[in-house]
């Protein structure tokens, strides 16, 4: 008989990650008569745990002083248990020492307000997000900023461009208790028009097997001359300005990721990436992603991994259930001099991390990341030219690196996350000590060289609850030179360079309610409206000085840059 009952388990947080202790949960069985719902109180860490619930579909209810209470469907199948992380929206700032909980009453009059986010826990796949969540129920997330930085017009991408307006969305829609759809999208309306769309089909073949199907489409379309310079070939010709590339490029991806669970210490992940890239002539580009992940013990985990999708912030959007969804794919596009250069890389990890303590984390890494084709620019500004750099890019030979990294990881107090890391890795750079003879700026390339470097970086993440604020602060430092290429640059998920000091703010926005209801608006008081800021190489430009024969020259990898925007999640 107990092999016909199945069983319940889930993780209680708040929606800046933290476990809520010693809220009342109940499950209200939709198909029977019954009136009094099977109660669950989760623990001091969070945790919810219920054996031996008879199979059905079950309405969970929460209602909390501090906390919007949502009201949903799960299913408890036979001889199965059901895993959840519920997310809850924050309404008041709290002591979560202090939270009460309302009584059952309460609970059984519940909400119609949408709010239950169903993942994966921790240590599994983060492909089985919103898995178990209302079919009917669609999540939206709208994000637009605008960047200020040096006045250049050239373009890399996945890493960002020096000025131009960003807008970013994602829909996410169930389709079912074991799979869900989302369209997300990209337009940067800077000096060329980029703009991408992204299709992912997520299905949760079981706990411990879940596949991912992703169709995109990008296309980049060049600056183009007036209709009235084209109509006059002569003046066409004799404007450098205006001899520009003239057309676009448009860049096919589809794309399959598979992860599955062998047993409680090892853990596989494969997928492929084909881009078809239509740019005066085709080209294609085909990524495969391999990993592999054991966890002798709790405390200890063992990774390895080999990919070409990077992950950074500002090529993602942040889902309304706290996931970042990456945007991007493994292409790398550059113009230089309006010409058009596409490239690639292949980047491979080994890492072992162990919990010296409960909170305390070291991770050491070893990392080789190989380029093909132009994906490592930088910026040359040669004197009497400081408004209009030139931009150069080193050979693949030139741009390969390795090393290794330590980090330590700390957690302090509840809210306050520190990580401190030293990298040692061999890198393209120029010695800016040493006095060269440069006949033009087509032979600066010939000074770089490989060379030994030493990074370390501190960071720290808070969240004020009183304010709803997450801050993020980061610091990096090489104290001996400067080089081009980011020494882990799979790792500088913010594309913050070698060296600098940068900060990183989220701020929520309360809208106010009276207003609004006065409007006839009172709906938008359920969506979450933030303001963003980010600023890059806040004390410096990330600058290398070179004394040559022409005068001295400075490069530029990463420039100062400021971003500000607001999003919208509902």
């Amino acid at each position: 008989m107990a092999s016909s009952l199945g069983h319940f388990s889930g993780l209680v947080k708040n929606e800046s990650g933290e476990p809520v202790p010693g809220l009342l949960v109940a499950l209200l069985q939709k198909s029977s008569d019954q009136v009094l719902p099977i109660l669950a109180r989760s623990d001091k860490h969070g945790k919810l745990d219920l054996k031996n619930v008879q199979p059905g579909n079950y309405e969970l209810l929460v209602r909390s002083s501090t906390y919007r209470g949502p009201r949903d469907t799960i299913q408890i199948l036979p001889a199965q248990t059901t895993v959840i992380t519920l997310i809850l929206q924050q309404l008041l700032p709290f002591d979560s020492t202090n939270e009460e909980n309302i009584g059952i009453k309460a609970l059984l009059r519940g909400t119609d307000e949408k709010r239950l986010i169903f993942r994966g826990l921790p240590g599994q796949s983060s492909q089985a997000d919103l898995r178990s969540a209302n079919p009917k129920s669609g999540k939206t997330v709208f994000e637009i900023y605008s960047t200020a930085g040096l006045d250049s017009d050239y373009l890399v991408v996945p890493t960002d461009s020096a000025k131009g307006m960003v807008s970013n969305f994602a829909i996410i829609e169930s389709l079912g208790s074991e799979a869900n759809y989302t369209l997300a999208g990209q337009l940067n309306s800077g000096e060329d028009s980029l703009w991408r769309l992204k299709a992912l089909f997520d299905y949760q073949a079981s706990d411990a097997h879940s596949l991912n199907f992703s169709v995109g489409y990008s296309r980049l379309s060049f600056n183009q001359p007036s209709m009235s310079l084209i109509n006059n070939p002569n003046l066409l010709s004799q404007n450098s300005e205006f001899t520009r590339t003239v057309g676009n490029t448009q860049i096919v991806t589809l794309g399959i990721e598979d992860n599955f669970r062998l047993n409680e210490a090892f853990s596989l992940l494969w997928g492929l990436e084909v881009n078809k890239i239509r740019a005066g002539r085709d080209h294609t580009i085909i990524n495969p992603t391999a990993g592999l992940s054991y966890s002798p013990s709790s405390r200890t985990h063992v990774r390895f991994l080999t990919t070409s999708k990077r992950h950074t912030q500002t090529g993602s959007i942040m889902l309304p259930n706290g996931e970042l969804l990456n945007l991007q794919n493994s292409v790398y596009l550059s113009k230089v001099d309006h010409n058009l250069g596409i490239g690639t890389s292949h980047y491979y990890l080994g890492s072992l991390s162990h919990y010296v303590a409960d909170k305390t984390e070291i991770e050491l890494a070893a990392f080789t990341n190989h380029y093909s084709g132009p994906t490592t620019p930088f910026w040359a500004t040669f004197p009497g030219k400081r408004k209009n750099p030139e931009v150069l890019h080193l050979d693949d030979s030139q741009a390969n690196n390795h090393g290794y990294r330590i980090t330590v990881r700390q957690e302090l107090f509840d809210r306050i996350k520190t990580s401190f890391s030293y990298v040692r890795g061999m890198a393209a750079g120029v010695d800016p000590q040493n006095t060269v003879l440069l006949l033009n700026s087509s032979s600066l390339k010939e000074l770089v060289s490989k060379d030994s470097y030493r990074a370390f970086s501190a960071a720290i993440e808070t969240y004020l609850s009183y304010s709803q604020t997450h801050i993020n602060a980061l610091i990096k430092v090489i104290p001996d030179g400067s080089p081009i290429s980011t020494l882990d640059s799979f790792s500088d998920t913010y594309n913050t360079g070698n060296q600098g000091i940068n900060l990183f703010v989220r701020q929520v926005v309360p809208l106010p309610v009276g207003f609004l209801s006065l409007l006839g608006l009172d709906f938008l008081s359920n969506y979450k409206v933030e303001a963003l800021l980010d600023v890059r190489n806040l004390t410096n430009q990330n600058l290398s000085s070179i004394p040559t024969s022409l005068g001295n020259i400075l490069l530029i990898r990463n420039p100062r840059s400021m971003r500000g925007g607001i999003a919208v999640r509902f």
